[in-house]
């Protein structure tokens, strides 16, 4: 917490009124508000289900098969790149190099399950968290 304030206060003041403060007041789109409170309100949900009855793994191994085609475990589907083209970093890469970073990187045990998981849930829209929902702790 005093690294924060500490180069908050490193920020000039010019900065801070005519950008930042600015910036604050500027009405929101509702569309990108129901997916920040969709991530939250959807995610506690299913945090609550796996983490009480299952673990971290099941919930992200049950996020990625929500995209895999069912009878062919290491094929992933359209849906999952399209899902991955999504962020910034994918949005006008080839499939072959998405598919080598999910292989290499992604997937990779050094990774932190729950940051996986909040990458993927932070993909979707919230009618694919409402379907995953349905599918997997509903059912």
């Amino acid at each position: 917490m005093m690294i924060k304030i500490e180069l908050l206060r490193k920020i000039p003041n010019d900065i801070i009124i005519n950008n930042i403060i600015p910036y604050t007041y500027i009405k929101k789109c509702p569309k990108h508000l129901q997916d920040i409170r969709s991530f939250y309100s959807h995610f506690s949900l299913v945090e609550n289900y796996y983490y009480i009855y299952y673990n971290q793994d099941i919930l992200f191994n049950d996020l990625e098969e929500f995209f895999y085609k069912n009878d062919e475990i290491f094929s992933i589907t359209n849906q999952y790149y399209k899902i991955f083209k999504r962020h910034i970093m994918f949005q006008d890469i080839q499939h072959i190099i998405i598919s080598n970073y999910l292989y290499t990187t992604f997937n990779n045990n050094v990774n932190k399950p729950n940051n996986k998981i909040k990458f993927i849930w932070g993909l979707l829209t919230p009618i694919e968290r409402i379907a995953f929902l349905n599918k997997y702790v509903l059912e």
